[in-house]
């Protein structure tokens, strides 16, 4: 009974919040585009994709899926300074909360510019902006309101006002960010940066009362430094706040780097993330000849009885084509 009525609960809890609060990824070093525009076209190669898939909470209803997909690469090479970088990119994101109740679809465009500070490409400041067209849709097939509930449970038909209105609402927003980067050899990099997204605070609204969708400020950072011939440790952080909301992500990955043969490249890493008050999140990826996969888990280390239904899983995918194709290498984070 107690499982029941905290589902119950969580559904009330689910249907009050999720205008208010962005998707994200405990993976946030896997999906570039989503966590700063200034990441867009900077990395090595000709061509990077993306995708992400993130499964929260399943045992309550499927509380939230989160499904995001990006493309981007570097443009002008030949007409711009040697270690400088100029990129496009475009990022689509679905967010399902409380199985479809509310739905999110976004699709953004990105543009950055890398500027290199030094003749060695040594370090650098990226700036990079994007607009991107957000779609949020209300579904009252699957919802339950109070007027409805009985000693039988939900029996009633629901005289809602919010059932006679528009359930889909559109708009365009704007999202900013830049990173710096320094790198002291060859072998050795380390960045931090900042995003703001919903510059304007659009207005976003299924009833008579106003919401707008807050700001979110985000601030990360890293890097990665070789510990032997064959390996390298990665670390990185992520700092998130939207109105009331943040949280605070921190950890690293050990790599060992594999080599078969010429002809493949192999590296496997193993670590973990920790969401402070949360969550400590286990990861494990590969990357084979530049296509990269990941896996992590989100066990919750709250003290409350509920805790068991918040788990998380997440994978993510990435694919760089022609790695070093431009015979030079350039300095950009590596997550």
């Amino acid at each position: 009974m107690s499982k029941h009525c905290f589902i119950l609960f969580f559904s009330f809890i689910l249907c009050r919040q999720s205008f208010c609060q962005d998707p994200h990824f405990s993976q946030f070093f896997a999906s570039p585009l989503t966590l700063n525009p200034a990441n867009t076209g900077n990395f090595d190669g000709s061509f990077r994709a993306n995708s992400n898939i993130r499964n929260q909470w399943p045992s309550i209803n499927n509380a939230y899926r989160t499904y995001a997909v990006s493309i981007d690469a570097p443009i002008f090479e030949k007409k711009i300074p040697a270690y400088d970088r100029m990129g496009i990119g475009i990022v689509a994101m679905s967010d399902r909360s409380g199985n479809g109740l509310l739905t999110e679809n976004d699709v953004a465009f990105s543009l950055a510019y890398k500027k290199s500070l030094d003749d060695q490409g040594y370090s650098s400041i990226s700036v990079g902006l994007q607009a991107s067209y957000i779609n949020y849709r209300f579904n009252p097939s699957v919802a339950y309101f109070e007027d409805q509930l009985t000693a039988d449970g939900f029996t009633m038909p629901s005289t809602e006002l919010l059932l006679g209105r528009n359930l889909s609402k559109s708009f365009v927003d704007f999202h900013a960010g830049l990173i710096y980067t320094l790198s002291t050899t060859e072998y050795n990099l380390f960045y931090i940066g900042s995003s703001y997204f919903h510059t304007f605070s659009p207005t976003m609204q299924f009833n008579d009362q106003q919401n707008n969708l807050s700001p979110r400020y985000n601030i990360h950072g890293g890097g990665y430094w070789p510990l032997s011939l064959n390996t390298t440790l990665h670390a990185s952080f992520q700092y998130q706040q939207q109105q009331i909301q943040n949280e605070i992500l921190f950890g690293a990955v050990y790599s060992y780097y594999l080599q078969p043969n010429a002809k493949q490249y192999v590296e496997v890493y193993l670590g973990s993330w920790i969401r402070l008050s949360d969550a400590i999140i286990p990861y494990i990826g590969v990357d084979y000849n530049r296509i990269m996969l990941g896996v992590s888990y989100d066990i919750n280390i709250s003290k409350k009885t509920e805790a068991q239904y918040f788990r998380s899983g997440e994978v993510s995918l990435t694919y760089k084509f022609n790695q070093y194709a431009n015979g030079r290498s350039i300095k950009c984070p590596i997550y």
